[in-house]
């Protein structure tokens, strides 16, 4: 969905957070997180069966998630941003109102 590439390890804990141009009211986008080439270990989705964010609540997310996908569906139109959050324990996806 965003098809942006950024470089990062999982040996060192990152904050990154991905904008989005622009996201439709009620439309419902399905995204994961993964490196270019998909390789399993950057490949974060779902940590539980398609899970559904909602706006500025953190939801677990995790690695070698082939086939899960996270989902979201926006109350407004807008722009908004997609964190990808490996600071933690465990990490975690949130989805902000961009800037």
């Amino acid at each position: 969905m965003l098809g942006q590439n950024i470089e990062f390890s999982r040996s060192h804990p990152v904050y990154i957070p991905l904008k989005l141009i622009y996201l439709n009211a009620g439309k419902t986008y399905h995204f994961k997180f993964a490196d270019a080439q998909w390789l399993p270990a950057v490949n974060y989705g779902a940590a539980i069966d398609d899970a559904t964010l909602t706006l500025d609540s953190p939801a677990p997310i995790r690695a070698y998630s082939c086939l899960d996908e996270l989902a979201f569906t926006p109350e407004q139109a807008g722009k908004y941003e997609f964190v990808l959050d490996l600071r933690g324990r465990k990490p975690v996806a949130i989805v902000k109102l961009a800037q």
